[in-house]
């Protein structure tokens, strides 16, 4: 358990926590967004729960906007 204190505290003080900073920052930026970047954002966290984030990037990146356009097949 130490060693798991310890490179936790490791990585604290390594470039990994400005990276995990501007992350929590973009997150906290989306609720000033406009609601449909706020749907799109909705939309890829529910994707997140079927899928990997991966995967789930690579859809979004390809579907972008059209999430507030498209309709479910009958």
């Amino acid at each position: 358990m130490e060693t798991l204190l310890e490179t936790v505290e490791q990585l604290k003080k390594s470039e990994l926590e400005t990276l995990i900073k501007t992350r929590i920052n973009e997150f906290s930026d989306i609720k000033h967004g406009s609601i449909n970047d706020i749907f799109k954002e909705l939309c890829f966290c529910i994707m997140t729960a079927n899928c990997g984030a991966e995967k789930c990037i690579e859809i979004h990146e390809k579907i972008n906007k059209e999430f507030l356009n498209l309709s479910q097949p009958n």
